[in-house]
């Protein structure tokens, strides 16, 4: 569900934004930055530390949108491996 939180707080300070107040201002900067920020993090391969962090953390919370897409698509499939035993 943290990416539900994300969309919903990007999507909440847009409005914001567009509705003139200045937390919506602030909030939709510093996402648009550090979204921006993964993405240049992702491309260029930086080598800074808090910067591949956020990179990172933004491409997991990319793969689970990816994630919910296929689920509620149809395209994911339950797959298990044998149990090998243990004994």
């Amino acid at each position: 569900m943290l990416w539900f939180a994300h969309l919903t707080a990007l999507l909440t300070s847009i409005i914001a934004f567009m509705q003139g107040k200045k937390w919506g201002k602030i909030m939709t900067l510093l996402q648009t930055v550090l979204i921006s920020i993964s993405g240049l993090s992702l491309k260029f391969k930086l080598k800074n530390k808090l910067v591949r962090m956020i990179g990172y953390y933004s491409m997991t919370i990319f793969a689970q949108l990816v994630g919910v897409k296929n689920c509620l698509t149809g395209q994911s499939k339950a797959t298990w491996e044998k149990v090998e035993s243990t004994r």
